[in-house]
């Protein structure tokens, strides 16, 4: 889940899809983001999704994670929701999304959350 927020903090743009019950959640997000990195010069767009199984994130490199319990490529980072519930997985990812963007992430030293110093390996997360 930090691969994830660390995406979604690094991104410039981009567009955030959510099922229709996050999407206010999703948009106090943004706006949250805006307030604590002022540098974020292009803000993510949030759009409705017609599923309620999957949020996804996506920048210009493409697909850059998933929250679904179908598993896309391996250069997508993937939240599986297979065993969770999808709002539950939601609020944990706003929590750390929150947590990084407060220490300043991505423009400080170490304060990444957990791996944030190594090459993430999406085929050794998905063992997990």
């Amino acid at each position: 889940m930090y691969e994830a927020a660390r995406r979604f903090l690094r991104s410039d743009g981009g567009s955030l899809i959510v099922p229709e019950p996050l999407l206010d959640s999703a948009n106090k997000l943004v706006l949250k983001i805006s307030d604590e990195l002022p540098t974020m010069v292009n803000e993510p767009t949030i759009e409705s999704s017609s599923s309620n199984y999957e949020v996804v994130f996506s920048s210009e490199e493409g697909l850059d994670f998933s929250i679904a319990n179908i598993e896309p490529g391996i250069g997508v980072c993937w939240i599986n929701t297979e065993n969770g519930d999808m709002v539950e997985i939601w609020n944990r990812l706003l929590e750390i999304i929150d947590g990084l963007a407060r220490a300043g992430y991505p423009g400080c030293v170490g304060c990444g959350g957990p791996g944030s110093e190594e090459i993430w390996d999406e085929v050794e997360a998905r063992k997990l």
